[in-house]
């Protein structure tokens, strides 16, 4: 039972450490995690598009498959810090689309007479979208360290509960 606890804590711990050091490996891991995925399913729509009947095949489905399988395999082959900064691009992007939802949806939400609460939150994912923009590789460095931090932490703790059982 001691082994059990001892050995993901030293994993966390070193893993831990590792990003400590090298934070943007964290965000280019999920990069090309993202790769990856953009990858197989241009395969999987290559596949899809000789599997099925010639009479619904389209050259869209097929070029679209093409620039995926394209698209991917570059990504693939990018360093980490240009997918560190893709990961936080797209997520920038992904914030600025729901923190303007969250505008839209809390504005009708005030002029039915609910609070504001939804239209400050809107306010502020804006806001935390232009900033992932303006520097990602900022904010790349910053979610490194953090997670750096919490496997830190999680590696400590399970340290201190090996070590008393």
């Amino acid at each position: 039972m001691k082994l059990l606890t001892l050995l993901p804590s030293l994993f966390s711990l070193l893993l831990g450490f590792y990003l400590f050091n090298q934070p943007l490996s964290a965000i280019a891991s999920i990069g090309w995690l993202i790769a990856l995925m953009i990858f197989v399913w241009g395969i999987q729509g290559l596949l899809t598009y000789f599997r099925g009947d010639s009479a619904q095949r389209t050259i869209w489905q097929l070029l679209q498959a093409s620039v995926t399988i394209i698209f991917g395999f570059i990504l693939l082959g990018s360093s980490a810090f240009s997918l560190s900064r893709l990961v936080i691009t797209i997520i920038a992007y992904w914030i600025l689309v729901i923190g303007f939802l969250r505008l839209v949806s809390g504005y009708q939400l005030q002029q039915a007479g609910f609070g504001k609460r939804t239209l400050l939150s809107g306010l502020g994912l804006l806001l935390l979208g232009v900033l992932l923009l303006a520097s990602p590789i900022f904010t790349s460095v910053f979610i490194g360290k953090f997670l750096s931090l919490i496997f830190l932490m999680i590696g400590f703790s399970g340290l201190v509960v090996s070590l008393r059982l």
